[in-house]
């Protein structure tokens, strides 16, 4: 795993590595990066992901995780 003190706070302890959702006021869904918080991807009611890998496109961040939506 990279040394991520430079530009940000490591993950939590115990991380999985997958990704969570955010739900806007307006109702949209979101994959955020859990490293910078930034929206990732838009979530529709009908989409589904397994596993995919992405990474952050954040100019610091380029962080490495999952995405997962059932």
């Amino acid at each position: 795993m990279s040394d991520f003190s430079k530009n940000m706070n490591p993950p939590e302890e115990g991380w999985n590595r997958i990704a969570d959702k955010k739900i806007l006021s307006d109702g949209q869904v979101w994959i955020i990066c859990p490293f910078c918080h930034k929206k990732a991807i838009r979530i529709f009611y009908e989409t589904k992901i397994h596993m995919m890998p992405y990474i952050c496109r954040g100019s610091k961040c380029k962080g490495k995780f999952i995405i997962n939506v059932e």
